[in-house]
């Protein structure tokens, strides 16, 4: 279980070190997303913050 813990720790790491690299150009990204089935109201929640922002 440590194991699990721990590369999911630096997967994170990864993630945050890579997202401050691109931060720092200065550029703008649009970023994707596909939402499955918008029924429910949860769904619609996460569709509308993520066309907010």
């Amino acid at each position: 279980m440590k194991l699990g813990t721990t590369l999911a720790a630096v997967a994170a790491l990864s993630l945050l070190a890579s997202s401050i690299a691109l931060a720092a150009d200065g550029k703008t990204y649009k970023v994707g997303a596909a939402v499955y089935g918008l029924k429910g109201q949860f769904m619609q929640n996460c569709k509308n913050s993520l066309r907010t922002q």
